[in-house]
């Protein structure tokens, strides 16, 4: 688990967003990603800039798992620095829940009190190798502000041949306090395709939200990942 439960992200890669594989059970794993922008809901967190990310964490053959990831900001931080903590339920039907808590930093920032945590709750459906799931996050101080947060998300990949797969997702972005949020209520999207040759993932992906007002880091956005499995 990492970012992937927070995103598009592009936190790792497109595709842990919606894989139902664990990490290495028992062990240590670790990712480290470039990417040309990092995207998160639909909004560029660099500014339209390129973004070295990194993952780092510990999972058990139990389903549980804790980690840290973290990636360079623009705008309004220059660190954001994530931890993480969670539990993958196998059900019947080859249906996972997770659960998950992650709570962001940010360092540098030009605002105060802007770490908060978020908590998240998701089904998987494998369906013929096709993956397909549903997940709320819910954050209840959204950015340090008084005001609730919830996100509404649904995803999809499809295996092609050699190593190949298509992924999307669309979420839809809720507040309680749309004035202390800073921006309304918004639905973004994201449809890629990547290339996985262990241990390397090459992602190209689409990505765009419906909130126009906030300028350049709300446009549509074509993205190209590479990540790093260790």
């Amino acid at each position: 688990m990492n970012k992937q439960i927070l995103s598009i992200g592009m936190a790792v890669t497109l595709t842990s967003l919606v894989s139902t594989d664990s990490h290495a059970d028992g062990d240590l794993y670790g990712n480290i990603t470039l990417t040309s922008d990092y995207l998160f809901r639909g909004v560029s967190q660099t500014q339209g800039e390129p973004a070295l990310q990194g993952d780092l964490g510990w999972a058990t053959d139990s389903g549980f798992y804790v980690g840290t990831w973290a990636s360079n900001v623009d705008g309004f931080a220059d660190v954001e620095w994530d931890f993480y903590a969670g539990y993958d339920i196998s059900l019947a039907h080859a249906t996972t829940l997770n659960l998950t808590a992650q709570y962001y930093t940010y360092h540098g920032h030009e605002i105060s009190d802007a770490d908060y945590a978020e908590v998240y709750v998701g089904l998987t459906q494998e369906l013929n190798n096709m993956s397909v799931g549903a997940r709320v996050e819910f954050a209840p101080e959204y950015f340090g502000e008084d005001t609730r947060q919830a996100y509404f998300k649904l995803f999809g990949l499809i295996p092609l041949a050699r190593a190949w797969s298509v992924e999307a997702h669309i979420g839809r972005l809720h507040f309680s306090d749309n004035v202390l949020a800073g921006q309304p209520d918004t639905t973004d999207w994201m449809l890629g395709i990547s290339y996985a040759h262990d241990p390397v993932t090459v992602t190209a992906a689409f990505a765009d939200t419906n909130w126009d007002e906030c300028g350049s880091d709300c446009n549509a956005n074509a993205i190209l990942a590479v990540g790093l499995d260790f």
